[in-house]
């Protein structure tokens, strides 16, 4: 029998966690699925309501955000973690569901994949008084290319009480990792469960 220690309570505190592996149009990844898993099983150690998605599409992805936004309103503590493939266009994070496309049309890209600010659409509650992300993707710049006369353009939308958080720098990749985590999750696995790090 696992002996979970007490700890203060302070409130909802939800999280949506999500990796990706068995991408079908590129490349598959290693680690995803595990980083999710790790990180699902630290925060219920943490007293977190997780829900864990794996190998989710965009259908699947865009509605699993929607129905997590809605059933966490009166949640204190929001947590988003994505392990998967990602990228970046005019300045602004993407994630990648499994039935991304293999193209270089901009709008073939974005129809299937999710912004930040599509993320953080719905998470001004009031009553949640802190909203954490952690991305573990790339962030690179992928050759895409307008397929209409006028390219889309998109703005970031800064948040209250939010904080997002990335494992490498606009414009590069992200490391999958040769062991069972990736070296963002990696390291992120050895301090979430320390309390009061600054």
């Amino acid at each position: 029998v696992e002996t979970v220690p007490k700890v203060p309570l302070i409130g909802r505190r939800c999280a949506l966690v999500i990796g990706n592996n068995e991408y079908i149009n590129v490349s598959k990844l290693t680690n995803a699925i595990n980083d999710a898993d790790d990180i699902s099983a630290a925060l219920k150690r943490m007293h977190f309501e997780v829900t864990t998605l794996k190998n989710v599409n965009y259908e699947s992805l865009t509605k699993s955000l929607s129905d997590f936004k809605a059933r966490t309103k009166d949640a204190e503590i929001i947590l988003i973690y994505y392990a998967g493939h990602g990228m970046t266009y005019d300045s602004m994070s993407h994630l990648l569901p499994i039935n991304a496309p293999h193209t270089n049309c901009v709008e073939d890209m974005l129809k299937y994949s999710i912004s930040t600010n599509t993320i953080l659409e719905g998470l001004d509650n009031s009553s949640t008084q802190v909203k954490l992300i952690f991305l573990d993707a790339c962030r690179n710049k992928l050759p895409l290319n307008p397929c209409e006369k006028t390219p889309p353009k998109l703005s970031a939308q800064l948040r209250n009480n939010t904080a997002i958080v990335y494992a490498t720098d606009d414009g590069t990749t992200a490391n999958d990792g040769i062991a069972r985590n990736g070296l963002f999750t990696g390291c992120l696995l050895k301090f979430i469960e320390i309390p009061n790090m600054e």
